[in-house]
């Protein structure tokens, strides 16, 4: 998602609708009922690109916030869309009972991290708010954000492997919002767009078509060869968002896509692009438990419905602003 810009680069906002049914397939394990090697190097591999890319693109757009007035039009639009997209899966996180202070604690938990995919939406506030803080400070931000980015994929490997030096801590490595946040997760993708965004004409000046089209490809195999090493592993218990190699595969798809000077107004894929992200969890789980579909069906039936929907989402998005 790139939330916020009147002149757009085309080709980005058709390859968020692409990021955004790569989000439903890794959620949904595409293939894993027909081919574990194939859905382990897409679902578990090549997909898992698709939000650092999202972060990447909107950490690009923010360069163009430069006062503290645009700063909070920012900050109000994507906390607006998290305050409605979090009502809207009430039903599914708000099923707790109260007089319980470990269920208090986890109600803690998903307001403040956000629940399943709406983490991200935490993330980009949390990012954003950083980088601008930092944006004056590069060599600074650019060592926190290796720092933050080593640390995350450090925790994250440390969980999976079960290498902590007690059972405490190993649970502690295993919770997801302790290595997949705004500081260590979102941070890092965010202000790589940032930088692309203060340091593009450099970039597009060094870099040819060609050279991208190489290292993008390289670096795909890698992360593609990363997520098999790891699916083969015997000590390896549990999927990965924290990859090492998606620092180097994510930026240079968003440095390709920027190679096209196709523009347009028109924030339809965009828009289409939200949606999508924002409802499938909720098709996940029609076709899932509704309908009884299970991996690649339910992926494929829940893109569908998902388009669908976004049809109608963009339609009342023009009464009502804020759901998109």
């Amino acid at each position: 998602m790139v939330l916020g810009m009147s002149t757009r680069n085309l080709t980005l906002d058709c390859l968020k609708v692409i990021l955004a049914v790569m989000v439903v397939a890794l959620h949904g394990s595409l293939f894993f009922d027909l081919n574990l090697l194939l859905s382990t190097i897409t679902s578990e591999g090549l997909f898992r690109c698709a939000v650092p890319v999202f972060l990447i693109i909107n950490g690009f757009y923010f360069a163009n916030i430069q006062t503290q007035a645009q700063l909070f039009k920012w900050l109000k639009r994507v906390f607006t869309l998290y305050a409605v997209w979090m009502a809207f899966y009430s039903f599914a996180w708000l099923k707790l009972d109260f007089t319980s202070i470990e269920d208090f604690y986890k109600l803690l938990i998903e307001v403040f991290f956000g629940y399943h995919h709406l983490w991200y939406l935490v993330a980009i506030l949390g990012a954003g708010l950083l980088t601008y803080v930092l944006r004056s400070h590069q060599v600074l931000a650019i060592t926190i954000i290796i720092i933050c980015y080593i640390t995350g994929v450090s925790i994250q490997y440390i969980g999976n492997y079960h290498l902590a030096p007690n059972q405490q801590i190993d649970v502690i490595f295993n919770t997801y919002y302790i290595h997949r946040n705004f500081l260590l997760f979102g941070l890092p993708f965010f202000y790589i767009g940032f930088l692309i965004h203060t340091h593009y004409a450099f970039l597009e000046a060094k870099l040819s078509t060609k050279t991208l089209m190489v290292c993008l490809g390289l670096s795909l195999i890698i992360l593609m060869s990363e997520s098999w090493l790891n699916s083969m592993n015997p000590f390896n218990d549990g999927s990965y968002d924290n990859y090492g190699s998606l620092i180097l595969a994510s930026p240079l798809v968003v440095l390709l896509a920027l190679r096209s000077k196709q523009v347009t107004t028109n924030k339809n894929y965009a828009l289409t692009s939200n949606a999508i992200y924002f409802i499938h969890p909720f098709f996940i789980s029609i076709t899932k438990n509704g309908l009884g579909f299970e991996y690649s069906m339910m992926v494929v039936f829940t893109v569908i419905l998902s388009f669908i929907a976004a049809y109608f989402l963009i339609k009342i998005h023009k009464r009502f602003h804020f759901i998109l």
